[in-house]
């Protein structure tokens, strides 16, 4: 995954990327469903060491209609989270993806973060 996160406290906003990031997908044909786990790492932007932000079990069915469980980490979906994306290739191989995700967090702090991400077989 690629992309980056925006953490807000008290007023400031640190901004992560999100390049250290894992997605695994698994994508049932029968069902017409994609499975999947996302694990949000932020490496901050201005240096140091990275912070688990988030890891997020998805499941969405071909439609677009798509469910957030949180496994991990300090932040939980709260105004948002949006994920799409598209098969492609031979035998639709490969899967691209776009998420966007607004979360609060511990001690009133909030997250919005905008990720892409690429699967293939």
């Amino acid at each position: 995954m690629a992309g980056d996160a925006y953490v807000t406290a008290n007023g400031v906003t640190a901004a992560y990327s999100l390049d250290r990031s894992m997605l695994t997908l698994t994508i049932d044909f029968a069902a017409g469903m994609i499975t999947g786990r996302m694990t949000l790492v932020g490496t901050p932007r201005d240096g140091g060491a990275d912070v688990l932000l988030s890891t997020l079990d998805v499941a969405s069915d071909f439609g677009g209609r798509s469910s957030f469980t949180v496994v991990g980490g300090e932040f939980t979906p709260s105004r948002g989270a949006v994920l799409s994306g598209a098969l492609f290739g031979p035998q639709a191989n490969e899967a691209g993806l776009l998420f966007y995700l607004t979360a609060e967090g511990q001690s009133g702090r909030s997250l919005t973060l905008v990720a892409q991400g690429a699967a293939g077989r």
